[in-house]
């Protein structure tokens, strides 16, 4: 099975090159967040946050390239997560050829909000997830979590569009959390 999800946060540290990307379904109580380099980030939040750029970024390029040469984006799916790295598929389409890419979650993240296309997180992932809830990360996310009433009530508002999120409780999250957490989680 797989879930539907979108972008609810991105989170940039520019002065420790660290950025966190949040994908999530408030409704399924689905939370998704994911450590990812600096340009990456920096290619989702210009289409986020609908910045004009003088010269086109690389996954700029990788759509005009697609647009060019007729290819469709189908869609987007992180389908594994193995040593505390993500893998992620891009589907694409061109007459009636399908084709599946390997790609890195953030590159692929970066073609779905360019072309508007869906993500999807597969179960598997989401189960791998579950079972690594003891590591430093995991740990707090949850402890984060439940000191603030994570109930169905109040889900929306702590997991909703990045403007709804409370900015504070992000920072409180991340504060807590030692360079160590972050050292180990790969691109």
């Amino acid at each position: 099975m797989e879930y539907k999800v979108r972008v609810l946060d991105l989170l940039i540290d520019e002065k420790a090159q660290a950025a966190i990307i949040t994908l999530g379904d408030p409704q399924r109580n689905i939370l998704l967040p994911m450590y990812i380099g600096i340009a990456e980030a920096s290619s989702i939040a210009i289409i986020l946050e609908k910045i004009a750029v003088p010269r086109p970024f690389t996954h700029d390029l990788i759509k005009n390239i697609f647009d060019i040469t007729q290819i469709k984006v189908i869609r987007i799916l992180i389908d594994d997560f193995q040593n505390n790295t993500f893998f992620a598929k891009i589907s694409l389409g061109k007459g009636n050829d399908i084709f599946q890419i390997d790609c890195r979650p953030s590159d692929a993240i970066a073609i779905a909000v360019r072309t508007q296309k869906e993500i999807y997180i597969s179960e598997q992932v989401l189960e791998k997830i579950e079972s690594a809830k003891n590591e430093p990360i995991n740990k707090e996310l949850n402890k984060h979590l439940i000191q603030n009433e994570h109930t169905e009530e109040n889900a929306p508002k702590l997991l909703n569009s990045s403007s709804d999120i409370d900015s504070k409780q992000w920072k409180d999250l991340l504060e807590s959390l030692s360079e160590e957490d972050f050292g180990k989680y790969k691109m």
